[in-house]
């Protein structure tokens, strides 16, 4: 069941799948009264909104490659290969005006696109990368030589078509020439290319007045779910860059990470998040980095954490930490006492990854693999499950031996909603969220007063329709609003009042300042580049 609000009758129940509308005023039939209607279906209210509509100011609207990561992994839950557009903003040329890299696509290589006067985008005569030769993941802007002018990191990712360990993988630093021009620096970075990146996160960490990075290994495209490589890279002071070992380098499936200094000792600490992952966090001593998740949050919630984003939620002092994750619309339901769980290894020694994942239906653990799926994956299973009805009940602990199933790696998740941590001094606390929140994968969060009351309100953004074909998509996030109450609570902005409307599998969200106001600029997978002004 999905809530949604209808018109005159707030918080009825009505079913839905998992195209669940994540709206207010909108009755069953899909009509309501008074505004105009989206592209999204939705009835738009005829007063003000907390968000506008705004000019494109970039034409920019993604033209995909069509990449089947099924093809060279048939069981994977998702894809890996579409992770743009990635956006990113910085005052290159230093004119007082933010300028935007956007990454490319099948048809336009990535690029710096210039501010000018009125709000105008100028794209930069020069490009930052082919995606035909490898995937844009992620990237950063920061000062990397100390000389003043920002600087540009890109990391490397994608899954279908790359192999780990080969030049497509490798990160590129791009060095500001001083009049607003990047140039590539060559041997600036050291061999990060042994996986698939998801986040580039600059910071000081060490406090020696240069910035250093921390790159987020993602997925090792190929070998699903082996654990991929990341990386803590230290500047010199000029601009290049050393690898060093931490305890976080094979954590896990990396999908985002934030720099906060959680103990005010003048030290930032590392937050990090991924797939059948917890929220982890790495405390900056010094004698080195100390894992202090559960001092923080206690028992550990692994899930399917996509975002992480701090803000001081309560106007406490501390950061706070919105985590988004899978959602509860989907047909996956994990519990600590029923959860889900990936087996993995090569189990027909084919020299491919076989990962199997499960979870309960009626209080059993299931395979969530068909019977046409196994026989497609491992031809050994063709004489083991000889009908339909002889693999109708059949569990993990019938397909493999249990000496294949001791030896197999394994991984579980018990959290699939979205959260929020309330920061209480060395730990944190989970408050819940409004049910909205919990409609589609959170992928992208924006905090910010959007509504100007003096309070911090919640932005989420996601979807996720390159799923295995029997998860269906699930794409029931419009831009979710959360006013927040200024005390750690939120209630949801219904979207006539909100005034957004986004469909589409979100990839990245900022707040950029244009012509003197604020506007969120919002990438969309196979989508156009929208701009929403705040009000």
């Amino acid at each position: 069941l999905v809530v949604k609000e209808v018109a005159g009758k707030p918080g009825e129940m009505i079913k839905k799948g998992m195209h669940g509308v994540a709206g207010g005023g909108v009755g069953a039939t899909g009509e309501a009264s008074g505004g105009w209607r989206s592209a999204a279906g939705f009835r738009m209210a005829a007063g003000p909104t907390v968000f506008s509509k705004g000019p494109d100011f970039i034409d920019y609207n993604q033209v995909g490659f069509g990449d089947n990561d099924f093809k060279r992994q048939l069981l994977m839950l998702f894809m890996y290969s579409r992770v743009g557009p990635v956006i990113e903003k910085a005052d290159l040329d230093k004119d007082g005006r933010e300028d935007l890299f956007i990454s490319g696509d099948k048809v336009r290589p990535a690029r710096m696109y210039m501010q000018r006067e009125n709000g105008r985008f100028e794209a930069a005569g020069y490009s930052l990368g082919s995606e035909d030769s490898s995937t844009t993941a992620a990237a950063a802007f920061f000062d990397a030589n100390g000389d003043g002018w920002p600087d540009l990191y890109i990391a490397k990712g994608g899954y279908s078509l790359w192999e780990p360990k080969t030049p497509v993988l490798q990160d590129v630093l791009y060095l500001n020439d001083g009049k607003g021009g990047l140039i590539r620096a060559a041997g600036a970075l050291p061999d990060v290319s042994a996986s698939a990146k998801s986040c580039v996160r600059p910071c000081d960490f060490d406090n020696d007045g240069d910035i250093d990075v921390f790159v987020g290994g993602r997925v090792v495209p190929g070998q699903y779910p082996v654990t991929p490589r990341s990386y803590l890279l230290v500047n010199d002071g000029k601009g290049h860059f050393s690898a060093v070992s931490t305890p976080f380098d094979h954590v896990g499936m990396v999908t985002d990470a934030r720099w906060i200094d959680l103990d005010g000792d003048g030290r930032k600490d590392l937050v990090i998040c991924g797939e059948f992952m917890p929220v982890m966090v790495f405390m900056n001593t010094a004698a080195g980095f100390v894992d202090r998740t559960a001092d923080y949050f206690g028992k550990a919630s692994p899930g399917f954490w996509n975002v992480l984003a701090v803000a001081d939620l309560d106007g406490d002092g501390k950061p706070d930490i919105i985590a988004g994750n899978l959602g509860l619309n989907s047909c996956i339901k994990i519990s600590d006492a029923q959860p889900a769980e990936l087996y993995y290894a090569d189990f027909d020694h084919n020299g491919s990854i076989d990962p199997f994942f499960n979870f309960y239906m009626q209080g059993v653990s299931y395979p969530f693999v068909s019977r046409d799926e196994l026989n497609e994956q491992m031809y050994s299973m063709r004489k083991k499950f000889g009908s339909y009805k002889d693999y109708s009940t059949a569990t993990m602990k019938d397909i493999l031996s249990p000496q294949e199933l001791s030896q197999a790696g394994k991984l579980t998740a018990t959290e699939s909603r979205t959260v929020c941590w309330m920061n209480r001094g060395g730990h944190f606390d989970q408050i819940p969220l409004p049910g909205e929140a919990q409609f589609a994968p959170v992928c992208r969060v924006v905090t910010g007063d959007f509504d100007g009351d003096g309070k911090t309100d919640v932005l989420l953004l996601g979807n996720h329709s390159d799923n295995r074909l029997k998860m269906g998509s699930m794409d029931a996030n419009y831009g979710c609003l959360l006013r927040g109450d200024g005390r750690g609570g939120f209630s949801y902005v219904t979207q006539p009042a909100a005034g957004m409307s986004v469909r589409g599998d979100v990839k990245s969200a900022i707040e950029v300042e244009i012509g003197g106001a604020k506007y969120l600029v919002i990438g969309v997978a196979e989508g156009r580049v929208q701009f929403y002004k705040e009000r």
